[in-house]
């Protein structure tokens, strides 16, 4: 019993007390949802972060509700504690508390913000759903013909190395030496592949290469319409929820800007926050922006028109996020021929190459 307990206690410490990682989408929307909840039911502030602090899952987000707690103790608006924290809580939850505190509408806003994270966390997770068979099949194709090339073709070539005077074809001389390439120079080309991954990373994260990434992920000839959708559910559900909640158009805006994952959607949508600030219309920058759809851009311009923005954004939300997960079915039923074309036009043509000195032994050796 000593062993299990001892085991248990590891399983424990390593599931709550140590974390290499952020808060999961479904953290932040379970800790909005708690905190909107126990607000809502007439409990003092302190309290609700003293008890979140303790239910919490997650280490860090736990130690982090510990700190704000804290600093509510001590006189601290709500906003300004959990901004003391920007590696663990994100900028949305931070504006959008500042917005609830100052206007008297923080449980309600704290449950928008809920709905927000609970959506995005059912996006990604049927888009991880959808692409984790693609990825794995593309895995094992891989695998089979690195296999190939390093056990298979090595055979072949000692025999005909045993035929002296053979003159073999130059596909099959070329096949053999591809193959000679992946057994014996894989101490170079396997430490240059993960450094310019590592390098690629690195410079993603940077101002430029992330707009030039997020750039490309939005034009690419398949995944780029994909990513367009996901990426206008995610900003018309997150402003049609701020919208709901009694957020200002403006900070509406300013907020799901910070919160968008692709930089080149976030600067349109500072662009237009920045055009109806002045006293333009939403319609007008956006229609100037390529990354919003003209469909969206009008059924905008009509619910900005009618006092309805946040029905129509919260109906836009709902047809893009169904046309995620037809385009989602349709991308793994596209993918799977073309794997299964790729694999096996790869196979017969090493198979041509090997075999076709077989097919005309009589010309091997001259």
């Amino acid at each position: 019993e000593g062993g299990v307990s001892a085991v248990e206690m590891a399983k424990h410490i390593l599931r709550t007390q140590i974390s290499f990682r952020g808060p999961s989408l479904n953290d932040l929307a379970y800790l909005c949802r708690q905190l909107a909840t126990l607000i809502d039911v007439g409990i003092p502030l302190l309290r609700t972060l003293k008890i979140l602090s303790e239910r919490t899952q997650h280490p860090r987000l736990r130690q982090t509700m510990k700190e704000v707690a804290s600093d509510v103790e001590q006189g601290s608006p709500l906003s300004t504690a959990l901004s003391r924290h920007p590696q663990i809580i994100p900028p949305l939850i931070v504006n959008i508390t500042r917005i609830g505190e100052a206007g008297g509408i923080l449980e309600r806003a704290l449950r928008r913000l809920a709905e927000i994270y609970e959506r995005r966390a059912d996006i990604k997770r049927k888009v991880w759903a959808s692409l984790l068979y693609p990825i794995a099949a593309v895995t094992v194709a891989i695998s089979v013909v690195i296999l190939i090339f390093a056990y298979a073709i090595p055979v072949f070539q000692q025999v005909y190395e045993q035929k002296e005077g053979a003159q073999l074809p130059a596909i099959t001389q070329q096949v053999i030496a591809m193959s000679v390439f992946v057994r014996t120079m894989w101490p170079l080309y396997v430490p240059l592949a993960i450094g310019l991954l590592v390098a690629l990373v690195l410079w993603g994260r940077t101002p430029r290469g992330r707009r030039l990434f997020d750039g490309l992920r939005l034009r690419l000839p398949i995944m780029g319409p994909l990513n367009t959708k996901i990426n206008v559910a995610r900003f018309t559900r997150t402003l049609s929820s701020l919208l709901a909640a009694g957020i200002p158009l403006i900070e509406a805006l300013g907020s799901t800007a910070q919160s968008s994952d692709n930089v080149v959607l976030a600067e349109a949508l500072m662009k237009t926050r920045e055009s109806v600030e002045g006293g333009g219309k939403l319609e007008e920058s956006m229609r100037a922006a390529p990354v919003f759809p003209p469909i969206v851009v009008d059924m905008i311009a009509i619910g900005d028109e009618a006092g309805a923005l946040d029905e129509i954004l919260d109906r836009m939300a709902n047809v893009y996020e169904s046309e995620v997960d037809t385009a989602l079915r349709g991308l793994v039923a596209l993918i799977e021929p073309l794997l299964i074309i790729f694999l096996g036009f790869t196979v017969l043509v090493i198979a041509f190459a090997i075999l076709l000195p077989y097919w005309n032994i009589g010309d091997l050796i001259e």
